[in-house]
């Protein structure tokens, strides 16, 4: 019987363990996510940028 708590306890342990380490995956991948968001959203200021300066040249 008292092996079984222990058991237990361990099984407990391991989930928390697991739930942790998920976490701090989804964290940095959505982190990584969020950075190449920002990136291509620069990006498209940029060629924004680029576009206004080319119509401003032509008129």
């Amino acid at each position: 019987m008292g092996f079984k708590t222990k058991l237990d306890i361990t099984g407990q342990k391991v989930k928390g363990m697991t739930q942790q380490i998920k976490g701090d995956v989804e964290i940095k991948s959505g982190q990584k996510i969020k950075g190449t968001i920002d990136k291509v959203r620069g990006k498209a200021n940029e060629i924004e940028a680029d576009l206004r300066n080319k119509v401003d040249n032509n008129t």
